[in-house]
């Protein structure tokens, strides 16, 4: 039983240390996709 407890607070700690590395990128992400967002309706004409 001990060995699973084990895998499961590896895995625990595992996310928990992805976690805010997958948050930032999701910002950046979201951050540059808006940024794009602009620039595409600046170059475009919309009607």
């Amino acid at each position: 039983p001990d060995e699973h407890v084990n895998k499961l607070m590896d895995a625990i700690n595992w996310v928990a240390t992805l976690a805010p590395i997958f948050a930032g990128c999701t910002d950046l992400f979201s951050q540059q996709s808006h940024k794009l967002g602009r620039y595409v309706d600046e170059i475009l004409p919309v009607d």
